[in-house]
């Protein structure tokens, strides 16, 4: 009995030391890259080693690819989340696009270095290239061999690694599809996408997980040659880590497959662009994969929304993304978020949204008389850009005028389009013979091929995609807004001003349309001088939402980099509008001056003594 007693307790005691020295023994060191992917995956692993009682040293960020392969082969790391595609790449290896191939190819590699891959996680983070969606539906570029359309050699904006890698890098791709290009460095993705967005670059080198592109509505060129290889993400492991913590083969299997691309690209958006730490990010995917416990839930501390309102027609990849960015770095503590509208005013001055893309025309509302009329309650902020007013008939019609037209479709009542359409109906005086239809695009293009519409009316950006589309399709034609000049409509409608659709703009258009154009700028609530008294004299206060201050308002100009200046018809921030400048009006004594008019002075007094002088002698003389 003694006998089976000890041997329980011996059992009981080398039961207790395993576990104390997978608890207390050298900790599992974690690495990663330094982009935001990589934090939020060796962030993951930390806290699944850590839910499984194993201790962790987390570096992340450790390094870029070659500190963290050479720390994991020396030890250093144990852990860090690589891509097949660049482990090839560091062994010197031809690039794969087979991601299976890929795979089984870096795993034999490694094998001998004492490195092991564990299972796939599910996605891949491949080169995209991009480009605005706009100018690639102008252009007709859907593929990588299709920019060789561009009429110039091709301007791309890549992180810097990228134009020195020799086998998927700048050099390698423009000689695989005959492609003449520059390239510009960006040291940071905001930097990238900004270039790419404000039209300093054709094309961009992306990341399939990229929350930009998304946020931008940009269009991922097809790489229709297979240039690029697979970026497939698997953690990769110092074998003596799995001999330390048996357990932790385990620990990984259960992220294999558990992260498609559209999930990574939500939580790195979530970290760069609305300002989530990466360990609640982390934390969230893996309570709500059932990978950790509620209970493990980390406090998120997400900064409040600020609301950005934006059109319909407001495109991500033209002056609805340069808004948002903008905005996002004149609040960069602030998670900003679009919302579409029909009338993104009506959400400004409704309180319900912080800041709002707005044309001219939202400035003025037109009375009875047809005169506009000012709205005081908005003001604008900075110049993101034009819209031009785009009318658009079916080819084989005769119409080549909106002067012809009857019925007209221009999108939701109260819309850009359709307050512009209306204005531009009374400044032609047309309004007792024509009929403006309110609808969505896609209703009214039925309208007008049924010929239930004359024409579409569209107030929307240079290049519009709509507008692309609806001409690449070869039923439409773009018609002339003749005779704004004429009568008194430039005067009435000041805001609007005379324009022409350059020749070529779209497909299938061969000659300039003469048009209008009008300003788009970004538009917060108007502050109104109360009768009250503060510390510092009147209280500013707003007629709807606070009013955006002074510092915000040059932040957000600075930001979206338009050297425009507001057009003087809308109504502006008192800080951005031309400021008179103060002349004292001091009595001021320049002594030379003085000294000069006292010389003069004397020296006329000095004559006119000599004059009399020489009168009263000449008198003497004559009477003698």
């Amino acid at each position: 009995m003694k006998k089976y007693v000890f041997l329980l307790v011996l059992g009981m005691l080398a039961t207790t030391l395993s576990v104390g020295c997978q608890s207390t023994g050298k900790p599992l060191h974690i690495g990663s890259k330094e982009f935001t992917e990589q934090l939020v995956l060796g962030e993951m692993l930390a806290q699944l080693a850590e839910n499984n009682n194993i201790p962790v040293k987390r570096s992340l960020p450790y390094g870029n690819t070659f500190l963290c392969s050479e720390a994991l082969k020396k030890g250093d790391l144990d852990l860090y989340v690589e891509y097949n595609g660049t482990a090839l790449t560091l062994l010197g290896q031809p690039p794969i696009s087979d991601g299976d191939e890929a795979f089984k190819r870096v795993k034999t590699l490694f094998k001998p270095l004492g490195l092991i891959w564990a299972e796939r996680l599910g996605f891949a983070n491949n080169f995209e290239l991009l480009m605005r969606s706009d100018r690639a539906a102008a252009l007709k570029i859907e593929t990588i061999s299709d920019l060789a359309k561009l009429p110039s050699q091709i301007r791309f904006v890549s992180p810097e690694e990228w134009i020195e890698r020799p086998l998927d890098g700048l050099s390698a791709l423009t000689r695989r599809y005959g492609l003449v290009a520059t390239a510009q460095m960006a040291n940071s993705k905001s930097k990238l996408y900004h270039e790419l967005i404000s039209g300093n670059a054709d094309v961009a080198v992306g990341y399939s997980t990229d929350g930009h592109i998304e946020d931008y509505g940009l269009t991922v060129l097809r790489d229709d040659l297979r240039f690029f290889p697979v970026y497939e993400a698997a953690p990769l492991v110092h074998l003596d880590a799995m001999r330390r913590y048996p357990a932790l083969p385990g620990i990984l299997a259960e992220l294999a497959n558990a992260i498609d691309t559209n999930t990574m690209r939500s939580m790195n958006r979530a970290v760069e662009l609305e300002g989530e730490t990466v360990a609640a990010v982390a934390n969230r995917f893996l309570i709500e994969t059932g990978l950790l416990p509620e209970d493990a839930k980390i406090p998120s501390a997400t900064p409040k929304d600020l609301l950005l309102a934006i059109g319909l027609h407001d495109d991500l990849s033209g002056a609805g993304g340069k808004a948002l960015r903008a905005s996002r770095s004149a609040f960069p503590k602030r998670r900003v978020k679009i919302v579409r509208h029909s009338t993104p005013k009506a959400l400004l001055t409704a309180n319900q949204a912080r800041i709002a893309l707005l044309g001219a025309e939202a400035f003025y509302t037109v009375a009875g008389d047809g005169l506009p009329i000012q709205d005081t309650t908005v003001e604008a902020l900075g110049v993101i850009g034009h819209r031009m007013a785009h009318v658009l008939a079916v080819t084989d019609s005769p119409v080549h005028d909106i002067g012809q037209m009857k019925k007209i479709g221009a999108g939701p009542q109260g819309g850009a389009s359709y307050r512009s359409a209306e204005i531009v109906v009374d400044g032609l005086a047309m309004g007792d013979a024509v009929d403006i239809i309110a609808g969505t695009l896609q209703e009214q293009v039925s309208m007008v091929q049924k010929g239930q519409l004359d024409g579409i009316f569209l107030m929307v950006a240079p290049g519009a995609r709509q507008v692309a589309e609806l001409m690449r399709s070869g039923n439409f034609k773009l018609v002339s807004i003749d005779g704004w000049q004429e009568g008194n409509a430039l005067m009435r409608f000041p805001f609007f001003r005379l324009s022409r659709i350059a020749a070529g703009s779209y497909p299938g258009q061969s000659t300039a349309i003469e048009t209008i154009s009008a300003q788009t700028v970004l538009a917060g609530p108007s502050p109104k001088e109360d009768l009250g008294t503060g510390n510092a004299g009147p209280v500013a206060v707003a007629t709807s939402g606070q009013a955006i201050s002074d510092a915000i308002i040059l932040k957000l100009n600075a930001s979206v980099g338009v050297e425009e200046k507001i057009d003087p018809a809308i109504p502006s921030a008192k800080i951005l509008r031309p400021q008179k400048e103060v002349v004292e009006k001091k009595l001021q004594t320049d002594y030379f001056l003085s000294g000069a008019n006292a010389l003069v002075l004397i020296a006329v007094v000095y004559l006119l003594y000599l004059f009399f002088a020489e009168e009263k002698r000449r008198k003497r003389r004559s009477k003698a």
